[in-house]
């Protein structure tokens, strides 16, 4: 009897070193809280782009295109799109607030923010006369335009030259472009799982990674040394551009559960995050471990993180498809 009480006793005392480790681990992970926060007066959003620096932020909706103030929530113009014969569905904005450019599944149309006059217009083909337009990004004066198509080639328009190049770097959907500060070149990801950094000059892949399955986010960090991807199962990962190295893998145990948007802050050290729906999440590279969480505001059953940008070191720019801009703080970790 003393002998089964001893083993109780020993099971409780068990017991309440792990409920109090597994109380210790959620402390780590502290809330992220809103800032600031305000609804634009645009319904059913369709993309958004958010400038680099989080000051303006483009809003594509079914009927007009948009710019507004982040810092005074106030608009800087919008263009009625209701005589367009097509569907628009993607959004980019030039890295020096210049331009705003949509598009179709056929056809891009590029606009002046500040002369309000549309610039250009025009249809694209990639290497397949039946290809369409997937994603699109300007560069940072505004001069090339990059433009993902779905049979895996990535169209390069020069404004200023008035010229085309085409390179086939993946074999199915572009579904993202992010480029280099330090000179031309381009990091792209494809629903096939490839991963390519190429020179966008001669088309030259300098660098190739493989996921398991579709990419469903790409981020690159403002030294193009690293970047973030996620796929669709479970596999969420920091990896070494110079030699295709892993460097960080996140511990994000829910399988079938990935992300969308983010950026890295704190200098490289951390990355901030959005889940398909409205979660958040920062994460600490060194260790892989979630350091915040929070949630987006919510109107709509649906609602979704559209875009994020980095304001300052550690402020971070959300915008959802409900129109809603909040700010966020995260603290340094170290």
């Amino acid at each position: 009897m003393i002998k089964n009480f001893r083993l109780n006793l020993k099971t409780i005392a068990t017991l309440i070193i792990c409920v109090v480790a597994v109380s210790s681990c959620s402390r780590e992970i502290d809330q992220l809280e809103a800032i600031s926060s305000f609804q634009y007066p645009v319904p059913s959003l369709i993309a958004a782009d958010i400038s680099n620096d989080a000051t303006i932020v483009a809003l594509l909706s079914p009927d007009e295109l948009s710019v507004w103030s982040v810092k005074t929530n106030k608009l800087i113009y919008n263009w009625n799109l209701t005589h367009f014969e097509e569907h628009q569905y993607y959004i980019s904005l030039s890295i020096n607030k210049k331009f705003a450019a949509i598009a179709s599944k056929n056809k891009v149309t590029i606009f002046n923010i500040w002369t309000k006059e549309i610039v250009s217009t025009w249809e694209v083909a990639g290497f397949s006369p039946l290809s369409k337009i997937t994603f699109l990004k300007f560069n940072e004066n505004g001069e090339q335009f990059y433009i993902g198509m779905n049979e895996g080639s990535i169209v390069k328009v020069d404004l200023k030259l008035k010229t085309k190049s085409i390179f086939q770097i993946h074999s199915s959907n572009v579904n993202f472009i992010e480029l280099s500060d330090i000179g031309e070149y381009a990091l792209t990801a494809s629903v096939d799982g490839s991963i390519e950094y190429f020179n966008t000059v001669t088309g030259e892949i300098l660098s190739s990674f493989k996921a398991n399955t579709r990419i469903t986010s790409l981020v690159l960090d403002n030294r193009s040394t690293h970047f973030f991807y996620s796929d669709a199962l479970n596999t969420h990962q920091v990896i070494d551009l110079n030699n295709s190295t892993v460097v960080s893998t996140l511990n994000y145990i829910e399988r079938f559960r990935y992300f969308r948007k983010g950026v890295f802050i704190n200098h490289g050290k951390t990355l901030f995050n959005s889940t398909p729906k409205s979660q958040l999440a920062v994460w600490d590279l060194k260790t892989g471990k979630q350091i915040q969480k929070g949630s987006i505001r919510s109107r709509s059953f649906g609602s979704t993180v559209l875009d994020v940008a980095l304001q300052d070191d550690n402020d971070i720019v959300t915008i959802s498809s409900d129109g809603i801009v909040e700010a966020w703080n995260t603290r340094p970790h170290n």
